[in-house]
């Protein structure tokens, strides 16, 4: 039993690679943009994409397994570089090779509208209170998003849940028809419908 127990132990000690979490993600990412960078790439997009709780178990080489830890998070840059247009994919198992996107609807579109989804963001669910006024739901919804945009003349942050665009709640949200009114949500539909045509021909480094 205690022979069968210690192969065991060593089994599992070679299969288990890492269980990383949402700070790994991030620092990846900031290695990564950092070479972007310094290879003269001033002008990129980023979007962050979890769900509360999801947990990821991938097979990488070498037969090493990596698992998300508490929450997987995929993370997806875009650019441009020389004249061709780019994207990367990074996960909490590290990074995938880049990608050849077939035109430049992604960061064009956001060239085009940087203002605006700056300017008018997509807001929290509110509803509105018995007392008058919108309070925030206390209903919560695991998916969320986070935008980032970075250029020499512009650049910010953003982040939202997906329940924001719903009216899922036991009220209506009173945000709903503004928020699916935004760019900055034309600009999420985007990303999602480039990203799910592209996503199964990613590859791990």
């Amino acid at each position: 039993m205690k022979i069968v127990l210690i192969i065991s132990v060593l089994f599992l000690n070679t299969l288990m690679l890492a269980q990383n979490d949402e700070a790994h993600v991030d620092s990846l990412v900031v290695d990564f943009t950092v070479k972007l960078n310094n290879r003269g790439i001033d002008t990129y997009a980023v979007t962050k994409r979890y769900c509360l709780g999801e947990i990821n178990i991938f097979k990488l080489g070498n037969e090493k397994i990596c698992t998300s830890k508490s929450t997987y998070f995929s993370v997806y840059v875009f650019w441009q570089e020389d004249g061709k247009n780019m994207i990367k994919k990074i996960d909490n198992c590290g990074l995938y090779l880049s990608l050849k996107l077939p035109d430049n609807m992604v960061m064009d579109f956001m060239d085009r509208n940087k203002e605006d989804i700056k300017m008018r963001p997509i807001k929290p669910y509110e509803i509105e209170s018995k007392l008058g006024g919108p309070v925030r739901s206390t209903e919560t919804y695991p998916c969320s998003r986070v935008l980032r945009y970075v250029s020499p003349m512009l650049s910010f942050d953003q982040s939202f849940d997906l329940f924001d665009l719903t009216n899922d709640a036991l009220e209506d949200n009173i945000n709903y028809d503004y928020n699916n009114s935004l760019l900055a949500f034309e600009f999420e539909k985007l990303l999602t419908l480039v990203i799910s045509q592209i996503d199964d021909e990613f590859r791990r480094h």
